[in-house]
């Protein structure tokens, strides 16, 4: 009868005489990084892809649902199963002004953990103005970059403000230029001359002059057809 043959068994145990150098270290596994939910409301079909691209593309976000319009955004949120931590919303919603905020309003009652992000399509002073005071303060324009959207996601997420960059310029400007700047921009933009403007304000052409050569100097131009040209494109005059 052959007798079994034993084999040594394998240990774990560290070997004394290696050096601690060659010693495996333990290292601790990373902790799972959250996802958050994203739910769209989106009228434009092209916009509304765009988002939802970049959403599935992030770790860090999982998709929450797309909606075309108000009525679909609230039906689907009324589900039990929806719970997103981000809404993104465009400026330019069904209904106009009046119902945008309504639809806002409404919801945070049914979301009230939920951070908003708006889109706007515009980059206009008065907009980013309203949306703030609205309680929104991460803002992106549709003409800035994909990277810039995506920054925008990743603000909500860790509860900051943004601005995209095109919004952030406007926004600067806009801040840069006083109520009476602002006033005499618009007489400008009408034509007026500087007697006039002085005449309806009831301050000299002086100070208009004056007034003049700081709205020159904060927009960055040389006369007045340039200063009316960037204020309309700024929206600083309606």
């Amino acid at each position: 009868m052959v007798g079994l043959v034993s084999f040594p068994q394998p240990t774990t145990a560290l070997n004394p005489h290696m050096p601690t150098h060659l010693v495996p270290a333990h290292r601790p596994s990373k902790p799972r990084q959250r996802e958050f939910r994203v739910f769209v409301v989106e009228g434009q079909t092209a916009e509304r892809t765009i988002l939802a691209q970049i959403v599935r593309r992030d770790a860090a976000f999982i998709p929450d649902g797309e909606a075309a319009t108000t009525l679909d955004a609230l039906q689907m949120l009324d589900a039990q199963t929806a719970a997103p931590d981000i809404i993104v919303l465009s400026w330019l919603l069904d209904g106009g002004e009046a119902d945008r905020w309504e639809f806002v309003t409404e919801l945070r009652r049914r979301c009230p953990e939920a951070r908003l992000v708006m889109t706007c399509p515009k980059e206009r002073p008065g907009i980013v103005r309203t949306a703030r005071e609205h309680g929104i303060v991460v803002l992106h324009s549709t003409r800035d970059s994909f990277h810039s959207l995506r920054r925008a996601l990743h603000h909500a997420a860790q509860d900051k403000p943004y601005l995209s960059p095109r919004l952030q310029e406007v926004a600067s400007q806009a801040e840069q230029l006083n109520p009476r700047h602002q006033e005499i921009l618009g007489y400008m933009s009408e034509g007026a001359s500087r007697p006039e403007i002085a005449r309806m304000l009831g301050i000299s052409e002086a100070t208009v002059r004056s007034h003049s050569k700081a709205i020159f100097a904060k927009l960055g131009v040389n006369e007045r057809a340039h200063a009316v040209a960037v204020g309309f494109r700024l929206g600083l005059i309606a």
